[in-house]
């Protein structure tokens, strides 16, 4: 059974570590929804918009990036060569139970590596 209270809290907080992030590389955050146990997530700059998605049924997380009027999604980013080899090369490797504030900093990770080759 998920405990999609704890899921929720992690993912809070890690929101609230990827939104600094954000902000030294020139985004903010311009949306924050809570519908239900999901909860949507944009962070913006001056030409591109990053799209952060959670919640039920799998409390997997989601994202895209929307860039130059494209909207790319993880199966689109690992179609760009030096995407996909960042992403071998760095691979999110889980240890023990779930950790969704490191999950939200690779993420972040992965979106500012993709800015340069999309």
């Amino acid at each position: 059974m998920i405990n999609n209270d704890k899921l929720s809290d992690d993912f809070l907080r890690g929101i609230e570590k990827i939104e600094e992030l954000f902000l030294n590389v020139g985004f903010k955050k311009v949306a924050f929804f809570k519908k239900g146990f999901a909860f949507y997530v944009e962070f913006k700059n001056n030409y591109s918009l990053v799209k952060i998605n959670f919640g039920p049924a799998d409390y997997q997380l989601d994202f895209s990036i929307c860039k130059s009027n494209r909207v790319f999604e993880f199966k689109d980013l690992l179609k760009v060569p030096k995407i996909s080899e960042w992403i071998d090369e760095n691979r999110y490797i889980q240890i023990d139970c779930r950790n969704i504030v490191e999950e939200l900093i690779w993420i972040f990770k992965l979106v500012v590596f993709s800015f340069d080759e999309i």
